[in-house]
């Protein structure tokens, strides 16, 4: 099954299409589409150095994008650059890694 992760105050499940069963017969692979297209966040990994368009996954349920691009520096730990993306109209409240409470 898909990693999973519940408590009392939220759940959080992760649709890895490419850890997904394919079905060869099958070329578009409407059921990975169709678990990634109904979550409220998505969490992309892009090792392009262009910016990820959020029109590539066309949905009505995806609300943020959280883009992540690995950042090669040499003689150094791994770095990344992240990058939030709200799709437009939405209004989410204020949130990230650098809040303070």
């Amino acid at each position: 099954g898909a990693p999973y992760f519940g408590s009392h105050t939220y759940e959080v499940i992760f649709h890895v299409p490419t850890m997904m069963p394919s079905n060869p017969k099958e070329t578009q692979q409407i059921h990975k589409k169709r678990h990634v297209g109904n979550d409220v966040v998505t969490v992309v990994w892009s090792e392009n150095p262009f910016e990820y368009r959020t029109d590539m996954l066309t949905t009505q349920f995806n609300q943020v994008y959280i883009v992540l691009y690995p950042v090669a520096v040499p003689n150094t730990l791994s770095l990344y650059h992240v990058r939030i993306v709200l799709k437009s109209g939405v209004n989410v409240g204020a949130f990230g890694p650098l809040q303070d409470h």
